[in-house]
């Protein structure tokens, strides 16, 4: 079975803009872009995953369940 390459994995203009927001001090425009890509892809491409695993975002609902 073949596996289907992400929509971006090939996408020139993609990893351009992906690796100049890597070369900046302040990551969190990284963070963000990865969120929304992953948000709205369900994956990240090959060259943007991330080297450890993402932390659980904590939801309202979540911490409302969570007992001290």
């Amino acid at each position: 079975m073949k596996t289907i390459a992400h929509p971006l994995e090939h996408n020139a203009a993609a990893r351009d803009y992906y690796d100049r927001l890597t070369s900046r001090k302040s990551k969190g425009a990284v963070v963000v872009w990865r969120e929304a890509v992953e948000t709205l892809t369900g994956s990240l491409p090959s060259w943007a995953a991330r080297q450890r695993a993402a932390r659980v975002k904590r939801t309202a609902k979540h911490l409302a369940e969570r007992t001290d």
